[in-house]
């Protein structure tokens, strides 16, 4: 029996972009069209051709009929815009002429481990403070002449870097009561919250303050909401690139555009029926612009900069009640948790870059702009990624084998429904008769 030598060698990854929602290339159909050069294979299709030379389909297309008995080894494929006439490339030189995007041959007599990860939507940091109509206490009590303070720390892979575990960045906002009982306040409650929400969107790098010179720069913005849904934007009514006004200020009513993830995070988060009010501390007190039983933090998401080569971007924060606020009776939650989410284009188009994209072209990296081929993968877009985990095995005498591990990522968006269907089904028959499948 030849010996195996174990090696700690890091897999090469290969990428197949899906795009446009197109069905596999049909069975039967050959690779290359020699007599032309033409790959029978569109942009953005993909197709699982035999790899297996010894079988009657070499280079053909393995439909789902067949097995491992007639394709033993197969490669996952993936046209390109040079598919149709790779003797015109539309990459310059030193560029080369790219006809199609291909896997390493697959074979299903070694190990295949194949994983299907969903597109899984990232979250923020939603921090509630107040009663919610859950419990049957948990409110803010408001007291005469009065210092109500909140602390709000930040953590984070930024804030990790630019401060350190040990001592973060961290904000305290606070405010103190007049007479209430003197004054004859309304709503002394809806005081406290209009104006500690305000002394926290003044700190806010999405709320540009009333003095431009001195902007804020934390990652949070606070809301302040009334629980009956009177006034302001229904949390259930919120739309992904829908402005949601938050603060009014001397320069304007300022607020945040949120995207869908957002969206389904806030109405997850924030207490059902409830509506996010314009806050506004010149009616703090009263019912005009509607009335705030509760106040909520959301955590913002770290700038990116031009040239952006770090994948996250969230930010946690936590909240602590530091004065006037009973902290024994007062409810403050952390109802949302930051989570990065999986499939995000620019996530994917990272990975691309840091590894095939560095291994296509190898040559100088010292040019500005850097020659390179452009990434395959479409920043705006939410994807689904299979990831196969192969190897491929050479004896190179009786007593020694050279054992090279590979890892193959096919990447198809999840508008794609038709392409996912057809290539769950056609690569999972294929996977079966090699007595392994894919895992979602």
């Amino acid at each position: 029996m030849a010996y195996q030598r174990v090696n700690n060698k890091r897999p090469m990854k290969s990428f197949m972009v899906a795009s446009g929602d197109q069905a596999l290339v049909a069975g039967g159909v050959t690779l290359m069209n020699s007599s032309t050069g033409v790959v029978n294979i569109a942009d953005g299709q993909l197709g699982i051709f035999s790899a297996d030379f010894n079988s009657t389909v070499a280079n053909d297309v393995v439909p789902g009929t067949y097995d491992i008995t007639n394709a033993a080894s197969i490669r996952i494929i993936q046209g390109t815009a040079d598919s149709a006439d790779p003797s015109n490339s539309q990459y310059k030189y030193p560029l080369y002429p790219r006809p199609f995007a291909a896997s390493a041959p697959i074979a299903g007599t070694t190990d295949i481990t194949v994983t299907k990860q969903a597109y899984e939507a990232p979250t923020n940091t939603v921090w509630v403070v107040g009663d919610t109509n859950a419990l049957a206490t948990g409110g803010i009590t408001a007291t005469d002449e009065t210092s109500y303070s909140i602390g709000i720390s930040y953590r984070g892979r930024i804030i990790d870097e630019m401060y350190n575990r040990r001592n973060t960045q961290h904000t305290i906002v606070s405010t103190v009561t007049p007479d209430f009982t003197t004054l004859g306040t309304a709503k002394p409650v809806d005081w406290i919250i209009q104006s500690l929400v305000e002394q926290t969107n003044s700190n806010s790098y999405a709320i540009r303050s009333s003095r431009p010179r001195f902007q804020g720069n934390d990652p949070v913005v606070a809301l302040a909401l009334n629980l009956s849904g009177t006034g302001g934007t229904a949390v259930a009514a919120l739309a992904a690139g829908t402005f949601l006004p938050i603060q009014n200020t001397a320069n304007g009513v300022r607020g945040i555009t949120p995207d869908a993830a957002l969206v389904a995070t806030l109405q997850a988060a924030l207490p059902a029926g409830s509506s996010i009010l314009t806050a506004d501390t010149t009616t703090g007190g009263t019912v005009t612009g509607g009335e705030a039983d509760v106040m909520a933090f959301v955590a913002l998401d770290r700038k990116t900069v031009s040239v952006d080569k770090v994948a996250p971007v969230k930010i946690d924060v936590n909240i602590g009640l530091r004065s006037g606020f009973d902290a024994t009776t007062v409810y403050s939650e952390k109802t949302s948790r930051p989570g990065e989410g999986q499939g995000l284009g620019r996530q994917l188009d990272l990975e691309w870059k840091a590894t095939e994209g560095q291994n296509l072209y190898t040559l100088s990296h010292q040019e500005d702009p850097v020659i390179n081929f452009p990434s395959p993968v479409d920043t705006t877009a939410t994807y689904n990624k299979y990831t196969v985990h192969h190897k491929t095995m050479y004896q190179m005498d009786t007593f020694n084998a050279t054992y090279n591990p590979m890892k193959e990522i096919i990447l198809i968006p999840t508008t794609d429904t038709t392409t996912v269907a057809a290539f769950d089904a056609a690569f999972g028959a294929w996977l079966t008769s090699a007595g392994t499948g894919i895992t979602s």
